[in-house]
Order: structure tokens, then sequence, then C-alpha cells
């Protein structure tokens, strides 16, 4: 377990970019906010499609192993 740290460290990282470009998580599954305002400025950088999957499947294998962990720590406890 000696890279929980630092792959914690790298999910917390990712999530904070998403959170900073997509704040609430309207900006790409809704067209409009719900103040009927674009959801993405006409700004917006281009966005790696395959990268972003890459991230986003790495991260929820950290987390599926996290929550498995977890699981094993319960029942080896008998909770």
């Amino acid at each position: 377990m000696a890279g929980i740290p630092g792959d914690l460290n790298a999910v917390e990282g990712a999530l904070r970019q998403f959170d900073a470009i997509d704040q609430g998580s309207y900006a790409f599954r809704y067209a409009t906010t719900p103040k009927g305002r674009p959801s993405l400025p006409d700004e917006f950088p281009e966005v790696n499609l395959r990268n972003l999957g890459e991230v986003v499947e790495r991260i929820g294998t950290f987390l599926e192993s996290c929550a498995t962990a977890l699981m094993e720590e319960r029942d080896a406890a008998g909770y």
C-alpha cells in the first residue's frame, strides 16, 4: 500500500481539475445551466477525449480497489 498517498494525491488533483472546469458537473451533461446560460464558455479549450477516458478509468479503478479493500477489512473484522 506504499503508493496510496501518491495515488490519493493524483485522484484529488484530477478531481480538482474537473471541478475547476465543470463545477456542479452541468457543463458536459447539459447545453445550458439551470439559469439558461451556455454551460461551457466560448473560449473553452479542446478536450482530449482519449486522455480524459483514460484518466476517468484510472480513477474508477482506484476507487473500486479502495472499496474492495474496505469491504474485505470489514468482513475480516466480522461486522
